[in-house]
């Protein structure tokens, strides 16, 4: 079945920043060397080129315009940008691979959100992401990133848009896997965009791409990452009090009322 007409104009606004969930800023703290989280979603920006997860989207641009206003053409400060994944609402039953695409595109919070089918298959999801019950990516929705203009200077430019498949999709009876074949994937080849419609409320400047990129690939490990597991022998009674010794200072003035 073709997707409808509300379908595609739901899935091609994923590119757009107007919708982009808001991410909470994390300063002078790591989501690779702690386990609160299960896992995170995380986008590296050295290079030359930035893959950015449009779900991310507005908080890696805020980082490179900063970055871009510093004055500094070479390395950037900020290596890495990581912003956790996880649910917070009850799972929501879905009986259409359509109605779960827009559930997913309409979510407007920084978490993700967990699909039950009348089959009993688990998805999450959110912004431009779907992952299967075992948080593989089945979708992702990428925007990239020039950092460099002709000159070498650093001036972060998009350029490309692009959405990964994951293989298994086309070996699955899934709901979803089976609805992003017929309406997923169809949806973007037939869509056009402008550089008006990309950079509406961008920060930065878009350099008119005009057609998605679709690439069957597994970018699960590239993106999700889970948190370095802390070695047990290390938190013996003395390494923890000479730990607390040496922060004697910082937990006094935590600790001033």
């Amino acid at each position: 079945m073709a997707a409808t007409t509300t379908t595609r104009y739901i899935l091609r606004n994923v590119f757009l920043t107007n919708r982009i969930p808001s991410v909470p800023d994390n300063p002078d703290f790591s989501y690779s060397n702690n386990n609160v989280f299960e896992r995170f979603l995380e986008v590296d920006l050295l290079g030359n080129k930035i893959e950015c997860p449009v779900i991310v989207r507005n908080k890696v641009e805020l980082v490179l315009r900063e970055e871009m206003s510093s004055g500094r053409n070479f390395t950037p400060l900020v290596e890495r940008v990581s912003v956790p994944l996880y649910t917070e609402h009850h799972p929501t039953l879905k009986r259409t691979a359509s109605s779960i695409f827009k559930f997913f595109e309409y979510q407007s919070h920084n978490r993700l959100d967990k699909v039950v089918t009348n089959k009993g298959e688990v998805y999450y999801g959110g912004k431009g992401i779907i992952l299967n019950s075992e948080f593989k990516v089945l979708a992702l929705c990428i925007c990239e990133y020039n950092t460099k203009d002709e000159s070498g200077n650093y001036l972060p430019t998009l350029c490309k848009i692009r959405v990964y498949i994951h293989p298994s999709v086309f070996l699955s009876n899934g709901l979803v896997e089976k609805g992003i074949i017929k309406t997923y994937i169809p949806s973007f080849i037939d869509a056009g965009f402008t550089r008006a419609t990309m950079s509406a409320m961008s920060p930065l400047e878009v350099t008119a791409p005009t057609e998605v990129e679709i690439i069957i690939s597994d970018v699960t490990d590239k993106f999700i990452k889970t948190p370095v597991k802390p070695k047990v022998h290390e938190f013996t009674g003395e390494n923890v009090n000479r730990f607390l010794l040496g922060k004697l200072d910082k937990i006094y003035e935590m600790s001033k009322l």
